[in-house]
């Protein structure tokens, strides 16, 4: 006798606990070692199973981080609405992003510190405006250039610069294990203390106004 069909939750709950399995195992392997097998049995079904729900890995590897990094950006975007003062602004959206390691371990390691494999196709490359954390970075330092707050330069560029320096701060850690940095967390809370005194025309203090 055939099984009935699955419900749309019952497809749901396995393609979510596919991606639960891929991210336990990217949590404690290099990504380039993980494959459908394994993924398939962290999760407790077969590869056929896996197969129905993921064309591929790589598939599977975007559907892992969409969801964390949809709530980042929202969050961003929140903060951006409501913090009037642009020097603010920049600090409390860096600080935000820096967080989604310690809140988002597991999709961290996935996104910020990916590797693409070789054997893996080249993305089609996007302009940044197309990033909601970079619009926000750039609109806010044109924002306080325009109310002399940060000093004068091309804002695409600075942005580009704001966004490589906190994400660098949060990676290297991770990435040069064999030297003693501080922790990803203070090191970043460190940069992006630098970066807003860089950035502010006030000497003394980047934050009072």
């Amino acid at each position: 006798m055939a099984r009935p069909p699955l419900t749309q939750a019952q497809k749901n709950e396995i393609k979510n606990s596919i991606r639960r399995a891929a991210l336990r195992l990217k949590a404690k392997h290099d990504s380039e070692q993980i494959t459908v097998r394994d993924v398939a049995s962290e999760a407790g079904v077969s590869v056929g199973t896996f197969y129905s729900h993921y064309e591929s890995l790589s598939e599977l590897a975007q559907s892992t981080w969409r969801e964390p990094v949809d709530r980042l950006r929202g969050r961003i975007e929140k903060i951006a609405r409501r913090t009037e003062d642009p020097l603010l602004r920049i600090e409390k959206v860096l600080l935000c992003y820096a967080q989604f390691e310690k809140r988002n371990r597991a999709a961290f390691k996935g996104v910020f510190l990916h590797v693409r494999p070789q054997t893996a196709d080249t993305p089609e490359k996007q302009g940044l405006q197309t990033e909601l954390f970079f619009r926000i970075l750039s609109e806010a330092v044109e924002d306080g250039q325009e109310s002399g707050r940060i000093r004068q330069g091309n804002p695409f560029e600075i942005a580009q610069l704001l966004w490589a320096s906190i994400h660098g701060a949060m990676a290297l850690p991770h990435n040069l294990e064999l030297y003693r940095f501080p922790g990803s967390q203070a090191l970043s809370k460190k940069m992006v203390t630098f970066l807003i005194e860089s950035l502010s025309t006030v000497e003394t203090d980047a934050r009072q106004p």
